[in-house]
C-alpha cells in the first residue's frame, strides 16, 4: 500500500516538516486490510518522536488524525484519537478503487506563543 504525506505548516505535523526528530519513513504503519463481504478493516499506527508534540497530546492540546477520501464514491471522513493507534471500519458499499489516508497531528485549541525547541532553526 502506498502512503502519501501531506506536508502542512504549523499547527499540525507531516513528513519532511522541519520538527525535530524528523518523522522517518515508517511512521505510518499500515497492516493488510481484513476483508468480510460487507466491510473493510484497515489498522493504522503512527510513530513520531518530538517530546513536546507528545505532551500536548497527552495534556488534551493536540490529536492525532486520520483522514480518509475515497474520489470515486466522494467518501470524505475524519478520525481523531488521543492515541497514535486507528482501527478504521469502512462499508465496501462506501469505497471503490483508491483509498486514501491522510495522517498527522493537530492542536485542538489556540496555543498562544507556541514554540518548540525541535523546531528547525528558521523558525527560531
Amino acid at each position: 500500500m502506498k502512503y502519501k504525506n501531506v506536508s502542512l505548516p504549523y499547527p499540525v505535523l507531516g513528513i519532511y516538516d522541519d520538527v525535530y526528530p524528523l518523522l522517518t519513513d515508517d511512521c505510518i504503519q499500515m497492516a493488510d486490510p481484513v476483508k468480510t463481504a460487507t466491510d473493510y478493516m484497515f489498522c493504522i499506527d503512527l510513530h513520531q518522536q518530538n517530546k513536546d508534540i507528545t505532551q500536548l497530546v497527552s495534556e488534551g492540546k493536540a490529536e492525532y488524525a486520520c483522514e480518509i477520501t475515497c474520489n470515486t464514491t466522494y467518501l470524505r471522513r475524519c478520525i481523531h484519537s488521543a492515541e497514535p493507534h486507528f482501527e478504521i471500519h469502512l462499508k465496501r458499499k462506501d469505497v471503490n478503487g483508491r483509498i486514501n489516508f491522510n495522517c498527522f497531528i493537530a492542536v485542538k485549541e489556540d496555543i498562544s506563543n507556541y514554540a518548540n525547541p525541535d523546531f528547525n532553526e528558521d523558525y527560531h
